[in-house]
């Protein structure tokens, strides 16, 4: 989730000192466990330019990541285990089903363990999955800076869950000790700035992006757009600003808590075997100020984010900036590369979840 703020002032001051008013509505504590799902339709990765540009990043073609996951990396395994049914799959972050769905979609057809801990979406996963007539998926509520799982997986897999959780260390150590030997995990995470305080230079990238944009694709006041770019004075007037850390942690104290810890700890804790950037650095601090999900459907909004894009690409690639959101092949170090620092360090024996101990929507 991203938090995005438009700075304003009056047309006649000079200076840019101004009023930060939210332009979009500032979501509740927890959003996933409310009554309808989260949407993601204005967020940069609902756009189709956007996630076709993550596609092939990660990819190297216009796959989703799971896609690319499962027919580099499981489908093999899953064809000549000859107890493909025992395999075990477990899913940080169930949000609304999608994963373990598409797995069951694949044949997948070993045990798959799907967490979240907003107990309404873990409810609306697990009525999706039972519509489907999937009978191999559990779904289960846990706390990820104290909860373990019982059993080894050989599939573990991460979606923009990671960076949420507190105890960062502790559960990535968890999550390691219930990978079987062999096994591999696949995360998608975001590693940018605690609680989007950004540095001033990445403040200033996305300022002179926006700048590019003709006005009526950016936030001015109705009837005041055009196609021609707007002129300075006006760009002092409408400008992103960073949300204070003090309103990112008053709505959701655990947004983008883990991220620098994400890119120390992965690579003490696990060995790489594929570490991809896919951007997020200017484009995913837009939302406030460009029509993501206009770009779907309008031709003239949709060129003018491919330029985005493209601005946001070159920043990166000559090393100006980092890629925020990284996607993550890993698995577990050799003995003797294993950073016995960091593993005595992490403690995975806070509180082992148990069949009988895991939540389960609807049951007793």
């Amino acid at each position: 989730m991203r938090t995005s703020a438009i700075c304003s002032a009056p047309l006649h001051e000079s200076s840019v000192a101004c009023q930060v008013e939210a332009v979009s509505s500032i979501p509740k504590p927890n959003p996933w466990n409310s009554d309808e799902p989260f949407s993601y339709k204005q967020m940069w990765f609902g756009a189709t330019v956007c996630q076709e540009c993550i596609n092939r990043k990660i990819a190297g073609e216009n796959i989703h990541w799971l896609e690319y996951v499962w027919k580099k990396y499981m489908a093999t395994r899953v064809a000549i285990s000859a107890g493909a049914a025992a395999l075990r799959c477990l899913i940080l972050g169930s949000s609304e089903g999608g994963i373990e769905s598409r797995l069951c979609q694949k044949c997948f057809s070993g045990e798959i363990v799907a967490s979240h801990i907003a107990e309404k979406a873990v409810s609306r996963a697990r009525a999706k999955v039972a519509d489907a007539g999937y009978h191999n998926v559990r779904h289960v509520i846990a706390d990820l800076n104290s909860d373990s799982f019982e059993g080894e997986f050989d599939f573990n897999i991460a979606e923009g869950m990671l960076h949420h959780i507190m105890n960062v260390e502790r559960c990535l150590g968890m999550f390691r000790s219930c990978l079987k030997d062999g096994g591999l995990i696949f995360a998608v995470e975001f590693e940018g700035a605690f609680r989007f305080q950004l540095q001033e230079l990445q403040v200033r990238w996305i300022n002179a992006a926006l700048r590019v944009l003709p006005k009526a694709l950016r936030p001015f006041p109705p009837g005041s757009g055009g196609d021609g770019p707007a002129s300075e004075v006006e760009n002092r007037t409408i400008f992103y600003l960073p949300t204070p850390e003090e309103a990112v942690a008053s709505f959701a104290p655990t947004e983008a808590y883990s991220g620098r810890d994400l890119k120390r700890l992965i690579p003490q804790i696990f060995q790489i075997v594929e570490r991809t950037g896919y951007g997020g650095t200017l484009l995913s601090y837009m939302a406030s100020h460009f029509d993501f999900e206009r770009s779907n459907r309008d031709p003239f909004a949709r060129t003018w984010l491919e330029v985005f894009c493209h601005i946001e690409d070159t920043v990166i690639a000559s090393g100006i900036l980092e890629d925020e959101f990284i996607f993550y092949v890993l698995r577990k170090k050799a003995v003797n590369q294993a950073c016995k620092r960091s593993s005595d360090r992490v403690s995975v024996s806070d509180t082992l979840v148990t069949d009988a101990d895991l939540k389960v929507p609807g049951e007793a």
